[in-house]
């Protein structure tokens, strides 16, 4: 380390991450960078960046034999002050993973049902409000709706979780702001028992419309997250920063304009659900500022961009029904891309919708866990990178690709 640093914080800091209390390592490390003036090393930043992701993840792999680790960035790196999960990580194993295991299993952190789904079912919905879980005869004795605006779920549990999460703000008073939002995704697609519409083309549309759907229930999350914090007397910064962190790879992460703005014009959008955010948030003027400096509309459009590249289809299945939707998850989310994947992500089939990740080989301890982000088939070294590259914006350059890619220059 350069000898102008301030060692003791950052040995104190290291000494923590090894006695498993990496949030007080973040808060010793960001109190130091609170004051610094000039570049900060770029061994500082891998060390913050290292310790906010444990204490994001360390619970959420408790029991697991993975490890979510930095893979540190190639060139220069600047510091922001607000905590952003590094968007370079990967999921690594611990002990040896046999061919076959199934390394984990995860539900997602948020998700919806998708624009067709809600139509196949009655009241607009097929699914339980939060899990998805198929409604029908031989489970309504257990459901619970929501006196208010008849939102259906599969039990008490479901319910109360909803309105600590998101449903507060999409309901009572708000009721009809955020309504307008949920419609404005239901018209875009066409319904497909008319001679108008392809059901190529509404299956396309769906896609699109259930991502703006996530995209308003994430913001809408964080919005009641605001507010929650705030009424326990947190600090506006602090509690800013809570709000954003659950989805702060889903929100912040780079992605280029031009491809953010190619797919569809969200501006209605953005508008419709501002408006019904606002309402939610006009009673707090603090929580209202706030907020309009991280949901713009330039930042809606990217997060919707990035949700449809790392949300997952979700499927359940009950008596003969089933009920389709789409969620977010930060395990699977953390998986890189290898052409040559050493694990297969299975969405649920089942009543829950959750999904699993299973070894395709041995696994030796400390190798990186990658999946495909172009499904099962092996395509051709060329349509493959054009695919990522349209799709994903990067470059592959796992070890199948190099192989491939030295054999097109000798």
């Amino acid at each position: 380390m350069a000898p102008m640093w301030p060692k003791g914080y950052v040995r104190a800091a290291e000494a923590h991450v090894g006695n498993g209390k990496a949030d007080l390592a973040v808060a010793i490390l960001r109190a130091l960078l609170a004051h610094w003036v000039g570049v900060v090393p770029l061994e500082l930043i891998i060390l913050l960046q290292r310790c906010e992701l444990a204490v994001f993840f360390d619970t959420k792999t408790q029991g697991m034999p993975i490890q979510v680790r930095l893979i540190p960035a190639k060139g220069a790196q600047s510091f922001t002050s607000q905590s952003s999960l590094a968007p370079n990580k990967g999921i690594f194993a611990i002990p040896r993973i046999l061919a076959g295991e199934t390394i984990f299993v995860e539900i997602p952190c948020i998700s919806v049902e998708t624009v067709l789904s809600r139509r196949d079912g009655s009241g607009g919905q097929s699914g339980c409000g939060l899990c998805l879980r198929v409604l029908d005869r031989t489970n309504m004795s257990e459901a619970a709706t929501c006196i208010s605006c008849g939102t259906r779920y599969c039990g008490a549990e479901c319910k109360d979780r909803a309105a600590s999460q998101f449903h507060l703000l999409q309901c009572g008073q708000h009721r009809e702001r955020y309504a307008r939002f949920t419609n404005y995704c239901d018209r875009l697609v066409p319904s497909t028992d008319g001679s108008h519409s392809e059901p190529e083309n509404a299956s396309l549309l769906d896609v699109i419309a259930s991502t703006i759907l996530l995209a308003g229930q994430m913001w809408c999350t964080m919005a009641q997250q605001l507010l929650k914090e705030l009424s326990a007397g947190t600090v506006l910064e602090v509690a800013l920063e809570r709000c954003r962190r659950d989805f702060s790879s889903f929100v912040f992460g780079e992605i280029s304009w031009e491809q953010a703005c190619s797919i569809f014009d969200y501006k209605s959008a953005y508008d419709i659900l501002l408006s019904a955010l606002m309402s939610g948030l006009s009673a707090e003027g603090e929580a209202l500022s706030a907020f309009r400096r991280v949901f713009t509309q330039q930042g809606f459009w990217r997060s919707v961009r990035r949700i449809a590249l790392s949300c997952l289809a979700l499927h359940s299945k009950d008596c003969g029904r089933s009920t389709r939707g789409i969620g977010l998850f930060h395990l699977h989310g953390s998986i890189n891309h290898s052409c040559e994947p050493n694990c297969l992500v299975q969405s649920a089939t089942g009543t829950d919708h959750c999904v699993s990740v299973v070894a395709l080989k041995d696994i030796p301890s400390g190798d990186e866990i990658r999946c495909s982000y172009l499904g099962d088939e092996l395509l051709p070294l060329h349509v493959r990178q054009r695919r990522l590259k349209e799709s994903y914006e990067f470059e592959c350059r796992c070890e199948l690709c190099a192989v491939q890619l030295q054999s097109c220059y000798t």
